[in-house]
């Protein structure tokens, strides 16, 4: 009995935890979001398109400043679409899904995409996923850690592995 008891609690506590992870990081990303004037964009399928990496950079370096940890940011290059890409950006639209990349911060077990909105209005706004949400929208991923130099390691992130979730 007291084994049962120490396992739910345990779990009780765990998921507590990520419950005020996610919305601590939930209010942080708002914060980066208004202080750089990002509403339109996260929102707007035209102004998202061909963002995703350069607003991951910024929001990669504004964690980093407010105290979060580096080795707990990662960029992810995700590819391969599982949804239908009808609703995407009409250039986006125009290729096989299998040429499609987007990049994400994962910040700890969580993965950050401000720039969803370029291939679907589901995916507009703040958006903060988990492993298994995101598996079920892309197929493969690569992580795009950088050294303390800036270089990605590996050499490039061309060389990156392409892993599945």
């Amino acid at each position: 009995m007291k084994l049962r008891k120490f396992i739910a609690t345990t779990i009780q506590e765990f998921l507590n935890e990520n419950i005020i992870l996610d919305n601590t990081l939930y209010d942080d990303v708002k914060n980066f979001v208004s202080s750089n004037n990002l509403i339109s964009l996260i929102n707007s399928c035209d102004l998202s398109k061909g963002n995703c990496d350069t607003i991951t950079k910024k929001l990669y370096d504004y964690l980093l400043n407010i105290g979060y940890n580096d080795n707990d940011l990662q960029e992810i290059e995700l590819l391969n679409p599982k949804f239908e890409t009808s609703d995407a950006h009409p250039e986006w639209q125009k290729y096989d899904k299998k040429y499609l990349v987007h990049v994400v911060l994962k910040v700890g077990n969580f993965f950050v995409d401000l720039t969803g909105s370029q291939y679907s209005k589901s995916q507009s706004g703040i958006k903060i996923y988990t492993l298994n949400e995101l598996s079920k929208l892309w197929g493969n991923y690569k992580i795009m850690k950088k050294d303390t130099e800036g270089k990605y390691i590996g050499g490039s992130y061309s060389n990156a592995k392409i892993r599945k979730f």
